[in-house]
């Protein structure tokens, strides 16, 4: 796997590295446990947008069975704790930070929890809705979260050699793979229109990152590789 060796040492750029890593990213760790006391301004003025609270660290645990509850904010909520997982691995590739990785080895910890026995990983429709899943590809938001995820354990492990993070992400990419190639015909069949086939495309699009070296290629490289 690629490994990216550049270290920025500027003085100008290090004050703003050294904030995210010590202010930003402990402060957005506490929003997604719903600990900040903040008000989260809605993105446009609509009833159904929740906004009172991030909750997305307490979907997984929910989702992994060791609470109980409903889901809570948007289709796409786990996104937000996957990019804050990728910003934490270039945290950590700029200045090693024992307890910021702790804590980020405790979410990978608990995504394990949340995957699903098939490898699917997506809190909302399996909380409120499983018979769901991959129903609706281009509204769905799965392989939008997804992608995000995969990109946060190709960074992740690059930096951190977390192995658990990197299993995690290619046994949720090959499921995502079976399943929406599988329904490609099926949207094809029930939605032949234009729009459709942009989310046919979409769906193409997606399936083709799954299986690029950010994920499967990857995985194979880790486990088969002899380097030291």
């Amino acid at each position: 796997m690629f490994e990216n060796k550049i270290k920025i040492t500027a003085p100008f750029w290090q004050q703003y590295i050294n904030l995210i890593r010590e202010e930003m990213l402990p402060f957005q760790w506490s929003v997604l446990n719903d600990e900040a006391d903040i008000k989260i301004e809605k993105e446009r003025d609509a009833d159904h947008i929740p906004a009172e609270k991030s909750h997305a660290i307490e979907n997984f645990k929910i989702a992994a069975g060791m609470n109980k509850g409903k889901h809570y904010g948007m289709v796409f909520q786990d996104s937000d704790v996957y990019k804050w997982l990728e910003a934490v691995a270039y945290a950590l590739h700029q200045h090693q930070d024992d307890d910021l990785q702790k804590i980020a080895d405790g979410v990978i910890d608990l995504l394990a929890k949340a995957q699903q026995s098939d490898g699917y990983l997506n809190t909302y429709f399996t909380i409120e809705a499983p018979e769901r899943r991959y129903k609706r590809l281009y509204q769905s938001h799965e392989l939008y979260c997804a992608g995000h995820f995969i990109e946060a354990a190709v960074g992740y492990y690059s930096v951190t050699k977390n192995q658990k993070i990197l299993d995690i992400a290619c046994i949720a990419s090959i499921c995502d793979s079976l399943s929406s190639a599988a329904k490609t015909n099926k949207i094809l069949t029930l939605y032949p229109s234009g729009l459709n086939f942009i989310g046919f495309f979409k769906t193409v699009t997606a399936i083709c990152f799954f299986i690029t070296p950010c994920s499967l290629l990857a995985w194979i490289n880790a486990k088969f590789s002899h380097n030291p």
